[in-house]
């Protein structure tokens, strides 16, 4: 896709509406300060984490570009049933913000052992890559995980934005820079189905037979050139929409 139709594209997608009424204020988009220290942030149903020396300038794409995605996912396919079409538009979105994805298929996986936490399958697919940065992913999801796990109020937002009757749909987003100073990062998809009621999803054990759980996981690297091009229109998408989305979640 060129530049002129992702523009086009963005200016049309579909959005939430902001409430009437309410107080209209601009939002700081990005990163909350010009720190380049290990960081994580909740972005409504995803967790996008950066491995120390990341600019800010690239953490700030990489939020808004996620945002922007999940929520115009979320308005143009809110059904539990539109799991497949809800992806399919969150990827597009991403690429059009910027982002070059491979594609990996989204497949149904099943945990090892007979029984699992949803933390340990995502760390399951992140070491199933290849690559020079598999190391840096790894580590840095399972921080970052961990630091999910100890703050109440960054998971209770994250599994409120994550979570439905029956299901759960979640990224988690590691990301590192190249050796030129390119964003690249992992997003470790997720669609799971409990067949049995439980008090949530996350930190607690399954047995296998009582979770479906399907994922994929896109390489993505940023042509922040792009991201330049369009962020204007992105960002005025958000003020138009979002509220406060970001959740710090300190690592």
């Amino acid at each position: 896709m060129n530049i002129e139709q992702c523009i086009v594209e963005l200016n049309a997608l579909h959005m939430p509406t902001r409430p009437q009424g309410r107080n209209v204020t601009p939002m700081p988009f990005g990163p909350r300060s010009e720190a380049t220290d290990p960081s994580a942030a909740v972005v409504d149903s995803t967790v996008v984490a950066f491995v120390d020396g990341i600019s800010p300038a690239n953490k700030g794409a990489a939020q808004n570009i996620t945002l922007l995605a999940q929520m115009s996912a979320d308005a143009t396919f809110p059904e539990e049933n539109q799991r497949v079409e809800w992806y399919s538009h969150y990827v597009k979105v991403m690429k059009m913000g910027g982002f070059i994805v491979t594609n990996n298929p989204r497949e149904r996986y099943t945990p090892r052992g007979l029984e699992f936490e949803v933390n340990e399958v995502v760390l399951e697919l992140i070491s199933a890559i290849a690559g020079p940065n598999k190391g840096v992913f790894l580590r840095l999801a399972g921080t970052t995980l961990d630091a999910l796990r100890k703050n109440d109020g960054a998971r209770l937002r994250f599994e409120r934005k994550s979570v439905s009757q029956q299901s759960s749909n979640f990224q988690i987003m590691p990301c590192a820079e190249s050796a030129e100073g390119n964003l690249v990062c992992l997003m470790a998809c997720f669609n799971l189905v409990r067949k049995e009621t439980s008090s949530g999803f996350w930190f607690v054990k399954w047995k296998n037979e009582h979770l479906d759980v399907h994922r994929s996981l896109e390489q993505m690297e940023l042509n922040y050139s792009h991201y330049q091009r369009v962020k204007a229109i992105i960002e005025q998408k958000l003020f138009e929409s979002a509220e406060d989305f970001f959740e710090n979640l300190p690592l």
